[in-house]
């Protein structure tokens, strides 16, 4: 790729603003809550913001811990906590004509499920809670604020909560979900932790949590990068959309950096940067018994195949002790 490695991080650690021309056509696709909104100008080298402090020289967009470069979708709040920052912010109307009629899982969810109140860990826009909320109480959780407004207009009578999956305190639950690798998301082992501590406070004793996690490939982790490539494609109120992918991988680190770019009627209307941390059976299987759960089953896809090495889901069903 031009420019080298160094030009691809840059490419990927920094600003991936939301471009076009057409103002009110991403007005119009993906709703008011992204009216084009100027990028902020960077400080002068030595100047000094509203607060008193000095802007150095060169200073990378991402911070560096431990030798860690941390992506475009995690930044540092005052404590030194990683904070996620929405990449679907401006896409969620597009998330929802990919992903919305999917039922796949869906299927595998119903005829797993327990009886009782269901939460769904990284609902996004509702597609898996106002299919099962038909048979039971669901509320979906989400840190986005977009999709939730999607999730809502599609199910106005369903529960949806704007929170984080590593601090949540919902009540009490039977069941929880985490589809389509929205445990994935969470990008930093302690993050991971910190949500399966919570999925372990909000259980009810015997209560079930399922994780739907993407199998991870030895080979596949052993290419660095993949450059952008067709992902998916598709119609939204008339117009053409497409979905293209690009892939910087870390196999020491476990974690796939993406950028997920979406056009409509050719033109590029929005980058989304994405960090996923891919997790091995074994190694999910461990996190889940020191969180105190126990492990049910393990499936490779959603018709419940024996998990392989081959297999495009690492499908993991737990009970809280």
């Amino acid at each position: 790729m031009r420019g080298g490695l160094r030009h691809q991080r840059r490419r990927l650690h920094g600003p991936l603003p939301v471009v076009g021309p057409d103002l009110p056509l991403r007005r119009a696709l993906t709703g008011a809550l992204i009216a084009a909104t100027p990028p902020r100008p960077r400080p002068r080298p030595g100047a000094r913001d509203p607060n008193g402090q000095r802007h150095g020289r060169g200073r990378s967009r991402s911070s560096n811990r431990g030798g860690e470069r941390t992506p475009h979708t995690l930044r540092r709040s005052p404590r030194g906590h990683e904070v996620y920052v929405d990449p679907y912010q401006s896409v969620a109307d597009l998330y929802e004509a990919e992903y919305g009629a999917l039922d796949s899982d869906v299927e595998y969810f119903a005829r797993h499920g327990t009886r009782g109140p269901l939460l769904v860990l990284g609902c996004g826009t509702g597609r898996i809670g106002r299919r099962l909320a038909r048979t039971r109480p669901v509320t979906g959780l989400d840190v986005s604020a977009p999709m939730l407004a999607v999730a809502r207009q599609k199910a106005p009578d369903a529960r949806y909560v704007e929170a984080d999956m590593r601090t949540f305190d919902l009540g009490a639950f039977s069941e929880i979900v985490a589809p389509n690798g929205a445990f994935n998301f969470l990008a930093t082992r302690a993050d991971q932790h910190a949500c399966l501590a919570c999925c372990q406070r909000t259980l009810v004793p015997g209560g079930a949590l399922t994780l739907d996690l993407p199998m991870p490939s030895f080979a596949l982790l052993g290419t660095p990068h993949s450059p952008e490539r067709l992902a998916w494609e598709g119609t939204l109120d008339g117009r053409a959309v497409r979905r293209t992918r690009e892939t910087h991988r870390s196999p020491v680190r476990q974690r796939l950096e993406l950028v997920d770019r979406y056009y409509v009627d050719g033109a590029l209307i929005a980058a989304s940067p994405l960090v996923l941390r891919l997790i091995f059976p074994s190694e999910v299987e461990w996190m889940l018994e020191a969180a105190g759960f126990a492990v049910e089953a393990l499936h490779g896809d959603y018709g419940d195949a024996p998990l392989t090495e081959s297999s495009p889901r690492l499908l993991v069903r737990a009970v809280r002790l």
